[in-house]
């Protein structure tokens, strides 16, 4: 099982611009900071997600269930978003049994997968099988063994363009004026305090 991490992070270089804005609020900077990137991560997540699931051809809950979060705190100045788990069943790339094949959309992209199927029996009155709703490819001529189809994992996918590029533009366009936000707040009195 691999894991992809992105990671939304703080250099100096970064904060150079609002240097000033920082020394006013003094020991609440890294209350800000922090705040700011947490902020910054969670609004490019969604439409992160959303890009790998357009780049897999998977719907948004299954990328969301393979995805986890670690947000910014005192010791780890960083965001970051990590994908776990292996290759997602076929059955998940909205797979549809043909008379060819079971069509699927791995990779975004519609094809058959010659051979393969999701039910048993005869055409036009097939039925579900007792293993489970899986794409099934025989290995050899014989009834069985079958074996169960995969398409790619999250991890994989999440560090590909144009997937990671959504990620990377919203953070580079939010995360100053994020921490801006931060600032204003803790100096008008309405930021929570910590």
């Amino acid at each position: 099982m691999s894991n992809g991490v992105v990671v939304v992070d703080i250099d100096l270089d970064t904060l150079r611009p609002i240097e000033r804005d920082l020394l006013k609020v003094g020991n609440q900077a890294p209350h800000a900071i922090r705040r700011g990137i947490n902020k910054t991560g969670d609004k490019g997540r969604t439409p992160y997600v959303r890009a790998i699931a357009k780049q897999m051809g998977l719907k948004v809950g299954v990328v969301r269930k393979r995805i986890r979060v670690r947000r910014a705190n005192y010791d780890r100045m960083e965001y970051r978003v990590i994908g776990f788990g292996g290759p997602i069943p076929l059955i998940h790339f909205n797979a549809r049994e043909t008379r060819s094949g079971v069509s699927h959309t791995a990779d975004g992209q519609r094809k058959v997968l010659k051979g393969s199927f999701i039910k048993g029996g005869r055409f036009p009155t097939r039925r579900a099988l007792k293993i489970g709703p899986q794409v099934w490819l025989r290995t050899s001529a014989k009834r069985t063994p079958l074996e169960k189809q995969e398409g790619p994992a999250v991890p994989e996918r999440m560090l590909e363009d144009p997937a990671i590029g959504v990620f990377r533009s919203t953070a580079e366009a939010r995360l100053i004026p994020n921490i801006l936000h931060e600032i204003d707040a803790i100096m008008n009195g309405w930021a929570p305090r910590g």
